[in-house]
């Protein structure tokens, strides 16, 4: 979201599922995302920057065999 919330039952869900989650860093939710091993926030509310950032995260989720790829 680019609205800051109070608390996000997604983000919850994904974190207690262990699934890598990328947020703006805005709001409650990037709180907990920025502590989170599987969980990156994104620098800059631009869909360039945060389509470039998803990708490499997800890069370098793969590269150390964090996740599995189906």
């Amino acid at each position: 979201s680019i609205i800051p919330e109070t608390f996000s039952y997604v983000t919850s869900e994904l974190l207690d599922l262990e699934m890598p989650v990328c947020s703006f860093n805005i709001g409650a939710p990037a709180e907990r995302i920025g502590q989170y091993k599987f969980g990156h926030l994104i620098s800059a509310i631009d869909a360039e920057t945060a389509v470039e950032e998803i990708v490499n995260f997800y890069d370098q989720l793969i590269a150390t065999d964090s996740i599995v790829v189906l």
